[in-house]
C-alpha cells in the first residue's frame, strides 16, 4: 500500500486559530517547515513570538499594521507573494535570514525595537523602507543592492532618509 505523503496545507484562518492558543498557553506560535496558503493579519496585536523558520507561505505574508511582541522568525522562509510589515511594529527582532520573498518586502513605517537580520535573503521584487525605525540592521548590502539593480528592481529609501538607513542614530525608536 503506498503511503500518502501529501501535506496538508494551513489557512490563514488555521493560523490565527493557533496563534491565540498560543498566546492562552503563553508560548510562541510555531509554524516551523509547514506550508501555508497565505496569512492575513493586518492590524492585529499579538502578543506571542511567530516562528515561520523554513516554512512555505505560498501566496502574500501580510502583517500590515499588526503589534507584536516578541521576535518574527522567517529564517529560511519561502514566501511566494509580499511580505508587508508596513507600520507593524515588533518589539523584539526580524529574522530574515536565508528568506526567499518572491515579491515585494514593505518596511514603510514599521518600527523593529531590535534587529533586522538579512543576511542572505533573497527579495525578488522591491523593497521599500520609507520611515522604517530600527536598533541594528545585518545584512549585505552590496550583494542585495547588486542583486536587485541586475533583476531591474526597486530600493526605495527616501532620499532625504539615505543617510539615516546606511548609519542609524542611536535615537531610532
Amino acid at each position: 500500500m503506498a503511503e500518502n505523503n501529501i501535506e496538508k496545507v494551513i489557512t490563514s484562518r488555521e493560523v490565527e486559530e493557533e496563534i491565540q492558543k498560543a498566546e492562552k498557553e503563553g508560548r510562541p506560535a510555531n509554524f516551523e517547515g509547514k506550508t501555508i496558503e497565505s496569512i492575513h493579519l493586518a492590524g492585529k496585536k499579538i502578543s506571542v513570538p511567530l516562528k515561520f523558520p523554513r516554512a512555505t507561505i505560498k501566496g502574500n505574508l501580510d502583517l500590515g499594521g499588526t503589534t507584536m511582541k516578541g521576535t518574527l522568525d522567517l529564517f529560511g522562509a519561502t514566501i511566494g507573494g509580499n511580505l508587508d510589515l508596513g507600520r507593524t511594529t515588533i518589539e523584539e527582532n526580524l529574522w530574515l535570514q536565508r528568506a526567499i520573498i518572491k515579491g515585494n518586502l514593505g518596511l514603510r513605517g514599521a518600527v523593529i525595537r531590535e534587529g533586522i537580520y538579512l543576511e542572505e535573503a533573497i527579495i525578488e521584487g522591491s523593497l521599500y523602507l520609507g520611515g522604517l525605525k530600527y536598533k541594528q540592521l545585518y545584512a549585505d548590502f552590496s550583494v542585495a543592492v547588486a542583486a536587485h539593480l541586475s533583476r531591474q528592481s526597486n530600493i526605495i529609501v527616501p532620499p532625504s532618509k539615505i543617510d539615516d538607513f546606511f548609519h542609524p542614530s542611536e535615537e531610532k525608536k
